[in-house]
């Protein structure tokens, strides 16, 4: 009665789709090179130290059933043994080879991808750690065995317990590839705009630097435009918001960046839509993760499709400007949503990358007011959006998820 999902291609199709994208004909170094560490990697490891075993015991413990804190410190632990841990051999010489290949000096990012992302009914990125292993650090296995403990990270253990997810078939992979520092800018685009609905437009959300706008800094506003797929004025995007970093009414993205990110996104759906079979599916969008360089450059370092793409299609759209209301914003422990006559059945919460965080049923006499904690989602901006109970979508509003403001 669990859900199994040993052979769940969440990493492979990471990887897979930076490897295809290489094909598309980028300019140099668009696309990083890199390195996949697979899972059986992590399944080895586990086996290795008796973790398994291990942690089989300590989850079924009634104190660790019963009590969050005791199940918060014990998890913790069990993380600080995993960092710790011995390799075997053969996976140590293994990751010594991969690093070798990288130019001597070069800062490598260590990304989490386990194969519990993106499963019918449970996103689950977002739970994990990524880290950067600096030349300063010796082997590449102390990054590794970081991004291993995270996969016991509390919350994602709650995650996939709620969901009944087996933990003994969850599995971490790891993507490398260099680290880019002294970022001018860092996004999230979508080749289509799920936050505004409006036809033939590229929804890009933009900061400064490395400030990220999944997890922005206290009262960070980031760049949001929405680009024309096909110019057909002079400007050829509009200003949802302006980033307040920079000086106002100047935007992050360049006119090279946004010509640039028209092509690249243009493509990507393109090549994408094609490979997923879904050419007559209008749900389906990529989403990607983007940097400007220290040098300039537009960098493309994942996509993947959006997480609200579905395969039959059966969520609809009305347009339309609803009174709905979300306040305070930003917030810290609650928001207050409040929609007349709506009629809502459901509303979601989501990042800005689709990402699912939190779904609240309604019934007929709850919804034209709703409180909504929002206490353990992490620090970012968010999506809250209103369902009928056709599933039909009827508007979506921003937050932002401040740290504790009192």
């Amino acid at each position: 009665d669990k859900i199994d999902f040993s052979m769940s291609d969440g990493f492979g199709a990471k990887c897979t789709n930076i490897a295809t994208m290489l094909t598309f004909g980028f300019p140099n170094k668009t696309i990083p090179d890199g390195f996949g560490v697979p899972f059986y990697f992590y399944q080895e490891f586990m086996k290795y130290n008796n973790f398994f075993e291990e942690i089989d015991t300590i989850i079924k413990g009634l104190d660790f059933i019963a009590d969050r804190n005791i199940r918060k410190d014990l998890l913790k632990a069990f993380r600080k043994k995993i960092k710790k841990a011995e390799m075997p051999n053969w996976m140590l010489t293994e990751l010594a080879t991969m690093h070798s290949f990288f130019p001597e000096g070069t800062s490598i990012r260590c990304r989490s991808s386990s194969n519990n992302e993106d499963l019918a009914g449970f996103n689950g990125a977002g739970l994990y750690d990524s880290k950067t292993q600096h030349p300063d650090e010796g082997h590449m296995s102390k990054s590794i065995k970081q991004v291993y403990a995270s996969l016991w990270n509390l919350r994602a253990f709650e995650e996939r317990e709620f969901y009944r997810i087996n933990h003994f078939e969850a599995s971490m992979g790891v993507l490398c590839h260099p680290n880019y520092s002294d970022e001018k800018a860092n996004g999230v685009g979508v080749s289509t705009d799920p936050i505004y609905n409006t036809e033939n437009t590229f929804y890009l959300n933009t900061q400064i630097g490395e400030d990220l706008i999944t997890n922005p800094n206290k009262y960070s506003i980031p760049e949001e435009i929405l680009l024309d797929r096909i110019v057909d004025n002079e400007k050829g995007y509009t200003v949802i918001e302006h980033s307040n970093l920079i000086p106002a009414d100047t935007t992050i993205m360049s006119k090279q960046h946004l010509e640039q990110m028209r092509d690249y996104l243009s493509l990507i759906h393109s090549e994408f839509e094609v490979l997923y079979h879904a050419e007559k599916n209008n749900s389906f969008a990529v989403d990607i993760e983007y940097k400007i360089t220290e040098d300039n450059q537009l960098i493309i370092k994942q996509a993947r499709p959006w997480v609200a793409y579905t395969e039959t299609g059966n969520a609809t759209t009305i347009h339309g400007n609803l009174d709905l209301m979300i306040f305070p914003n930003p917030t810290h422990e609650y928001i207050l949503v409040q929609c007349d006559n709506c009629n809502l059945s459901k509303v979601k919460i989501t990042n800005i990358m689709g990402q699912h965080f939190l779904e609240k049923r309604l019934s007929n006499t709850d919804n034209s007011s709703i409180k909504i904690p929002i206490q353990d989602l992490p620090t970012g901006v968010y999506i809250l959006s209103g369902y009928d109970s056709n599933n039909t979508l009827f508007h979506s509003k921003r937050f932002m998820k401040n740290a504790n403001l009192k």
